[in-house]
C-alpha cells in the first residue's frame, strides 16, 4: 500500500502523532469544542500514518454502534477513499472491519455491545466521545489494550470520570478549538460556531 502523506491536517493532528511517537503516554486524550478536528484528527492518523506503517490491532468505539457509524466510521471510510487508499475488498461490511494489506486490522463497535466490550485485546484503542460511556466500560476496555489508548470528549460536563484519566500523571492532554480547523471550515460553519458559542455564554 502507498502511504497518502499529503492529505491536509490540521495541528490537532500533529500533535497526536507527535504523541504517540514518543511512546511516553498510556492515553492520549483529545478535549475539543464543536469542529475542532479532534475525532477526525485521530481518526486520520490511525487511517493514514499507524494503520498502514505499523502491523497493529486496532479497536475504535463509542457508546453506540449508529453513532459510530454516523462518526468515525464514516470519517475513516472517507478518508482512505480521498487518499486514493480504499479497497473494497478489504473492508468486511457485517463486521465493520478494515484489513490492510500489512495484516493491521481496525475494527469498529458500540460498547452497548457487552460481550466485544469484554472480548479479544488489542494493540490500539480510540474511544470516541468517551464522556458518553461509563467508567466501567471504558475500565474493560482498557483492560484489553497493549499500547495506546486514545479518548476524545467535548467539556460539556463539569465532572467526569475523563478529566480523571486525562489528567493523570504521565498521560498527555490535546485541547482544541475550531480555531485549530479553522484553515477547513467555511465561514458559514465559523459564524454558527461563534453564534453558538455566544448563546452558551
Amino acid at each position: 500500500m502507498q502511504i497518502d502523506y499529503t492529505s491536509p491536517r490540521t495541528p490537532v493532528y500533529f500533535a497526536n502523532k507527535e504523541a504517540w511517537l514518543s511512546r511516553k503516554h498510556r492515553v492520549i486524550a483529545n478535549q475539543g469544542s464543536t469542529r475542532s478536528s479532534k475525532t477526525f484528527s485521530v481518526v486520520q492518523l490511525i487511517a493514514l500514518y499507524i494503520a498502514p506503517k505499523y502491523k497493529k490491532e486496532i479497536t475504535v468505539v463509542s457508546h453506540s454502534l449508529p453513532h459510530l457509524k454516523r462518526g468515525a466510521l464514516k470519517d475513516f471510510l472517507d478518508i482512505l477513499e480521498a487518499a486514493g487508499l480504499y479497497d473494497d475488498n478489504c473492508f468486511n461490511k457485517t463486521d465493520n472491519v478494515y484489513t490492510y494489506p500489512n495484516g493491521t486490522y481496525v475494527e469498529f463497535f458500540g460498547c452497548e455491545d457487552a460481550g466485544k466490550v469484554r472480548g479479544p485485546s488489542r494493540d490500539i484503542l480510540f474511544v470516541n466521545e468517551a464522556n458518553l460511556l461509563g467508567y466501567p466500560t471504558y475500565k474493560q476496555l482498557a483492560l484489553r489494550t497493549r499500547e495506546t489508548i486514545f479518548i476524545d470528549f467535548n467539556p460539556v460536563e463539569e465532572t467526569s470520570w475523563v478529566y480523571d484519566v486525562a489528567d493523570k500523571p504521565g498521560n498527555k492532554l490535546i485541547h482544541s478549538t475550531y480555531q485549530n480547523n479553522r484553515a477547513f471550515l467555511t465561514p458559514e460553519q465559523i459564524e454558527e460556531i461563534v453564534i453558538a458559542g455566544q448563546k452558551d455564554q
